[in-house]
């Protein structure tokens, strides 16, 4: 579809950060935007451009935000080769999260970058380097070691088998050194806890790490909460990564 439409560079800033996230709710792009006016005079802009077909929208549940996503049409007036990421009503409210909890972790000192699953599955090593998938990694350095951190936000129970499997490659995997699994059910994480315990001993403890918050869809939701277990130990998050 060819839309008549042409933005300035001003606009075509509102709509870049997309390229990078995604998704992000109105206040994130907004921030991300570097805009200084109103957030009214930014809503108003921002509907301006969903009419023209150039962001789309997509509610959360649970929060009741609005986030926004580049089109096809906004993905190719940014130049893009190919495709945007695709949205569904039915990953929304997961993909929201994961952009969330990145935003939150990337305040803690330790992490100074990260990737997005759309961004690490486009990469032509992905296969060969990455091998297995999350929903995020972060680069981080902690008593001048540097580490990566593979971020996995589970919102529903998986099967065993197809859990096992994913923590299995994990285990085998020299390019990620810690696996973070965050629940908001106390009930799956003891249950996907007992599991990779039975299975790996204590191999797992070494490397994969099981967080609590069961705020995590709330509207209240704060990061300081997390309670996470680690080596046979709990702590709160902000000890185990500042």
């Amino acid at each position: 579809m060819e839309v008549n439409f042409q933005m300035n560079g001003i606009q075509i800033n509102y709509l870049s950060p997309l390229k990078k996230w995604r998704l992000l709710d109105l206040r994130n792009l907004m921030k991300a935007c570097n805009y200084e006016a109103s957030y009214i005079s930014f809503v108003k802009m921002i509907l301006r451009l969903e009419k023209k077909r150039m962001v789309g929208s997509a509610y959360d549940p649970f929060t009741r935000r609005k986030y926004l996503y580049l089109t096809k049409e906004g993905n190719n007036y940014l130049g893009g080769d190919d495709s945007p990421p695709s949205i569904s009503k039915e990953t929304c409210v997961h993909d929201a999260k994961v952009v969330e909890l990145i935003l939150e972790l990337m305040k803690l000192n330790c992490f100074y970058g990260f990737e997005l699953e759309h961004e690490i599955s486009a990469k032509s090593n992905f296969k060969v380097g990455y091998k297995i998938c999350p929903d995020a990694i972060l680069m981080g350095e902690k008593k001048k070691k540097k580490f990566k951190l593979a971020l996995e936000l589970e919102l529903t129970r998986k099967t065993k088998s197809k859990y096992l499997g994913k923590i299995s490659q994990y285990l085998d995997s020299s390019y990620y050194d810690y696996v973070f699994y965050l629940f908001q059910n106390k009930g799956v994480l003891e249950s996907y806890k007992a599991t990779t315990e039975d299975k790996f001993g204590v191999q797992a403890s070494k490397k994969i790490l099981f967080g609590l918050n069961e705020n995590l869809l709330s509207r209240s939701f704060d990061l300081a909460e997390t309670n996470v277990h680690f080596k046979e130990k709990e702590i709160k998050i902000h000890e185990l990564f500042n």
